[in-house]
């Protein structure tokens, strides 16, 4: 392996194994690691420009290039997940909160982007229906 990530396959492996990954799913994600590893570099960007945004135009490419499998974001999530934690690769952008609705919208968020593994442009499509529940119970913008 390559690129940027080359230096965290052992880690990656022995962490996925830790969290009891089967062997043939730890082999798919470090594959995976190189490619995103390889595209990185093709594109001269290292670890530290692996943002949620960056981490959807591999996907995008991944996808436009044919291939079937590892084209998700539930494909990489344990991949940027063990890279965030590690601090090679940014962390999910977070949003300020000055009232009770920004404040459960960005905790919405976190779990969208951390439990439900889902991107920056999915998490922004579904600010929209939670911002009219949040107001419908009666938490609005001015809420504090």
């Amino acid at each position: 392996m390559d690129g940027p990530l080359a230096p965290f396959a052992d880690g990656l492996r022995r962490e996925l194994a830790a969290q009891g990954y089967a062997l043939d799913t730890i082999v798919d994600h470090v594959h995976l690691l190189a490619d995103l590893s390889d595209w990185l570099s093709g594109r001269g960007l290292t670890g530290a420009g692996l943002t949620s945004e960056v981490a959807g135009e591999f996907l995008r490419d991944r996808r436009a290039r044919g291939l079937r499998i590892g084209v998700t974001v539930r494909a990489v999530m344990p991949i940027l997940g063990y890279l965030r934690e590690l601090r090679v690769a940014p962390p999910c952008s977070a949003v300020v909160a000055a009232t009770a609705q920004d404040v459960l919208l960005s905790e919405y968020r976190r779990y969208l982007e951390s439990e439900r593994g889902l991107s920056a442009a999915q998490c922004r499509r579904q600010a929209t229906p939670a911002r009219g529940i949040a107001s419908l119970v009666g938490i609005t913008a001015g809420s504090s």
